[in-house]
């Protein structure tokens, strides 16, 4: 009997010392840890209760919080940003065989040519292959009537307008209008003046949109194009992000000047430009403008104030639209109804123009102060034939 409960007892001891040396499993643990955690503050089974919390804590750490930051990679390499910027990139098309020069003769000895002789002038087509190109640096005044014609000469980038802005055939043009070297420091001096006068923001004082428009057509009428001009590329590219930088979705232009006059010149800047450049921007913000233009036209063909429907037909108002729409014909943009509208702006201003010779601001009779805007949309137009002319 002795000898059995000394056994048992022996056994109950080594199941104890069995007992220290194992280690008890994670319910187990967690279950003493909240035993431990309903006792009070001071006590051992309370402290020994935190300690197990933070051991116990440390594999769920450590399994969520790689979980948490590569889920937080995920959603920052797919989310998008809430604001599109556009960047002014030029892009032109070079062509890159070396033209083939033939040689020039000096510009102080510009070529015999006769005098008084009549000659047919066709607006949309104009002949250019008897211009002899040379090197010479200079540049023509710009000419209201061929700013924006297109030019099949082989040493002109390819689907450029204005065979008279490119430096390898301005010298013979110089000297064929009589210009010469203090003629083009003018006009050097004119662009500066317009640099140096040039806002931060790219637009020129007073209405932004109607005077940046001008000082832009005045660069590119010398030939000044983003990216390829060292002296001004900088100020016309600022110039045209202004621009479109003011442009709404609809097309219009912020700002007024009353009667919105800036939203053909506008156009006009616009469909120069892109005719230069070939740049897909400008060619967006251009045609969104031209179709407010398109659009706004009468019946009658003419236009008026903000381009609203009415029967008032403002030939002041219609110069600007005209050549707004034949800078974007020669520049080959995609408008619906562009090529219905020029045919029908003829109908427009021959409406205001007076039985006996010249054009009114309203109708044909009244002050004639508008015959030399009639006259030269008319002939941009292609009815420069037509007896109001």
């Amino acid at each position: 009997m002795n000898a059995s409960i000394t056994l048992n007892e022996m056994n109950s001891k080594l199941a104890s010392i069995a007992a220290t040396y194992t280690e008890p499993t994670y319910l187990q643990r967690l279950k003493l840890m909240m035993s431990g955690l309903g006792c009070a503050q001071d006590t051992k089974n309370y402290k020994e209760a935190l300690i197990e919390v933070q051991r116990l804590s440390s594999p769920i750490v450590a399994t969520l919080l790689p979980l948490f930051l590569v889920g937080m990679l995920i959603l920052f390499s797919t989310a998008k940003s809430g604001v599109d910027k556009v960047y002014e990139d030029i892009i032109i098309e070079i062509d890159t065989k070396p033209p083939v020069l033939e040689p020039v003769k000096p510009l102080d000895k510009p070529p015999e040519r006769e005098t008084d002789v009549k000659v047919d002038v066709v607006i949309d087509q104009p002949n250019v292959e008897n211009v002899k190109p040379t090197d010479q640096p200079l540049s023509p005044q710009p000419s209201p009537i061929d700013t924006v014609r297109i030019t099949k000469s082989p040493v002109i980038l390819k689907g450029i307008l204005g065979s008279n802005r490119d430096s390898r055939i301005r010298g013979d043009l110089i000297a064929r209008f009589k210009g010469d070297e203090h003629t083009e420091a003018a006009v050097n001096r004119t662009l500066r003046w317009l640099k140096k006068n040039q806002q931060p923001n790219g637009s020129w004082r007073n209405n932004g949109v109607a005077m940046t428009s001008l000082a832009i057509l005045t660069f590119l009428a010398h030939g000044e194009k983003p990216g390829g001009s060292p002296e001004f590329g900088e100020t016309v590219q600022k110039g045209l992000e202004y621009l479109m930088s003011q442009q709404d979705a609809q097309g219009h232009f912020k700002g007024s000047d009353g009667h919105e006059y800036s939203l053909p010149i506008a156009t006009y800047a616009l469909c120069e430009a892109y005719g230069m450049t070939l740049n897909p921007n400008v060619k967006k913000a251009a045609e969104k403008a031209l179709s407010v233009i398109v659009n706004g036209q009468h019946p009658s063909g003419g236009w008026d104030y903000n381009v609203k429907q009415s029967d008032r037909d403002d030939t002041s108002y219609m110069g600007w639209c005209a050549q707004a729409i034949k800078a974007g014909h020669l520049a080959k943009l995609e408008v619906e109804g562009l090529d219905k509208s020029l045919k029908l702006a003829v109908r427009g201003f021959k409406k205001n123009a007076g039985a006996s010779g010249g054009f009114g601001y309203t109708a044909p009779s009244g002050n004639h102060g508008m015959t030399s805007v009639g006259t030269l949309c008319l002939q941009l137009l292609g009815a420069a034939d037509q007896k109001e002319t």
